[in-house]
């Protein structure tokens, strides 16, 4: 099953290489995860990208982005999850987010 429609991370490249078992375990789990019927992959794309940009996972944040984009979501709609930062996030996590979607040419 196809969970998203580019190429991993470097991040996530590694992950495979050095923990392949793991890896393939985990896989699993994003794909029955992402393959639950009640929110489409648009909507599970904007939920992703604001946890990570909490979590301030750059390069996670740009694949989701990208993601979302693919899936459909629209400049605003990831400006608008990218907003909840402010008030159930930190402004770090808000700034920085700024910064990585002025850097994917979003805004």
């Amino acid at each position: 099953m196809t969970v998203w429609k580019q190429e991993p991370i470097a991040e996530y490249k590694e992950f495979i290489r050095a923990f392949p078992e793991l890896s393939e375990r985990f896989s699993e789990l994003i794909g029955k995860i992402m393959s639950q019927p009640k929110l489409d992959k648009k909507h599970k794309e904007l939920i992703i990208l604001a946890l990570l940009a909490a979590q301030q996972f750059e390069s996670g944040f740009k694949f989701h982005v990208k993601e979302a984009q693919n899936w459909g979501a629209s400049r605003e709609e990831i400006l608008e999850a990218v907003s909840l930062l402010l008030p159930y996030g930190n402004v770090s996590s808000f700034l920085k987010s700024i910064w990585w979607l002025k850097d994917l040419g979003v805004i």
